[in-house]
């Protein structure tokens, strides 16, 4: 029973890996600028597992973060207040839990085009 469970966790460690190339992939593939909203566990796993190229991310933002650390993966930590949403043409939400109430903040502030990491990796 226990080599069962192990099996199931490489699958599921490789199939995880493989949904984070895509989605990737579909990030860097977005019109720019580009704004990642959320840059812990979410960014960490596309950056180091996904293969995410920060190249192509215009600004990275993470209100929790901000104050505490300048940059994580050296890209550098922009506040929202320093940004115009006018000039941000797709907006990645690298979150889980906090999803709907992070739109609709950026929404009601005038962001538009705002893709979900729970969408992106289905």
């Amino acid at each position: 029973p226990s080599s069962d469970l192990f099996q199931t966790y490489f699958d599921n460690k490789e199939n995880n890996r493989v949904a984070l190339k895509k989605v990737a992939q579909q990030i860097e593939q977005f019109e720019s600028p580009i704004m990642l909203y959320g840059a812990s566990k979410i960014y960490d796993a596309l950056v180091r597992l996904g293969g995410l190229s920060l190249d192509s991310i215009d600004y990275v933002v993470d209100d929790y973060l901000q104050g505490y650390i300048n940059d994580v993966h050296g890209k550098p930590l922009t506040p929202l207040d320093n940004l115009d949403p006018s000039e941000i043409n797709t907006v990645v939400l690298l979150t889980r839990s906090a999803t709907p109430d992070l739109k609709n903040k950026l929404t009601s502030i005038g962001y538009s085009n705002i893709e979900c990491f729970n969408h992106l990796i289905k």
